[in-house]
């Protein structure tokens, strides 16, 4: 997990900006800037390797894309 310092600067201030909405209203409870990077990368890292099967997006390399997919 990166350390808020570590971030770019730009994006630092977007997670900022979403760890504001996302605890809203409950004093006290945050998660580090770095943790949100981190669920963000995993996120999108899964999210693209499910569209990518889905959509038939790596047949131009593979016949078959399910051990790519488990592997991912």
């Amino acid at each position: 997990m990166p350390a808020a310092e570590e971030i770019e600067p730009r994006l630092r201030g977007q997670l900022g900006l979403y760890l504001d909405a996302l605890f809203a209203g409950q004093p006290g409870a945050r998660l580090p800037a770095g943790a949100v990077l981190t669920f963000l990368r995993c996120w999108t890292r899964l999210y693209g390797a499910v569209t990518l099967e889905t959509f038939g997006h790596l047949r131009f390399a593979l016949d078959d894309p399910a051990p790519m997919f488990e592997y991912t």
